[in-house]
């Protein structure tokens, strides 16, 4: 019945009758199904006219196409590839349903095919302390720093949130790596997109065939921040090196 227009007319336990949109106006198609304790499932008991109020729309938006049942048909392909393009998923849309989905709409379902295969912002940021807590178990001699705040807005009852304001990690054998690597290190960065800002930042240094090594991973508010500076404080403390930063500021 996606493919049409139609009202429900009548939805009960066991009848269910359904008619065309424009039923009256020289269409009259009209269907009824009910559900039979004989065989134990539903039964089409009366079907009129054949329905085709809606070939000069075939490739218009269709209301029925709602957010739910686009993202159930695209949940497959978002949690195969969640960077998949818009354009993409309209495409797949109007092969599966023979319907063009707007631009909006498209983006809307993806957000809520992602809601549905990764869960949301707030179960992703509580996941995190159990993620990094597991690494460190399962890779013996991994590192691992946080800083977080509360915070409560007036007029909450509830205990006061959590917030995660900055995280700092490296894996033992990046630590055991480090020893055969140049004592220069760089800092990159990748802006974090999407309800929560921030930033990824990833140390790397050389070996001595030149070969990029990743050191240790962090998450900060902005690379310029003192975030950053308290994250390689340590390394500066303790090791005899040098950082710099993918904006070219060399620290020593």
């Amino acid at each position: 019945m996606h493919s049409f227009n139609f009202d429900v007319v009548e939805n009960k336990s066991h009848k269910y009758v359904v008619m065309c949109s424009q039923y009256g106006d020289g269409y009259y198609w009209r269907a009824r199904v009910s559900f039979t304790k004989i065989h134990k499932g539903w039964e089409l008991k009366k079907l009129n006219d054949i329905h085709t109020c809606t070939n000069s729309f075939i490739l218009q938006d269709h209301v029925r196409l709602d957010l739910f049942v686009i993202a159930h048909n695209i949940v497959h392909l978002v949690k195969t590839n969640p960077s998949i393009k818009i354009k993409t998923l309209i495409a797949y849309m109007l092969q599966r349903f023979g319907y063009t989905v707007s631009y909006k709409k498209a983006w809307m379902g993806k957000q809520k095919a992602l809601e549905m295969a990764f869960g949301n912002w707030e179960q992703s940021y509580s996941y995190l302390p159990i993620w990094l807590t597991t690494a460190q178990h399962f890779v013996p001699g991994t590192i691992l720093k946080y800083k977080t705040s509360s915070s409560m807005e007036d007029g909450e009852d509830e205990s006061p949130r959590v917030i995660l304001n900055r995280v700092f990690w490296v894996f033992n054998p990046c630590i055991e790596g480090f020893k055969y690597c140049k004592s220069i290190v760089h800092v990159n960065r990748a802006f974090l997109t999407g309800k929560y800002h921030g930033t990824l930042l990833i140390i790397i240094e050389q070996d001595d065939c030149r070969n990029n090594f990743q050191l240790a991973f962090a998450i900060v508010e902005s690379e310029t921040g003192c975030g950053s500076c308290i994250i390689c404080g340590d390394m500066l403390h303790h090791n005899q090196i040098c950082v710099l930063y993918q904006t070219g500021e060399l620290v020593c």
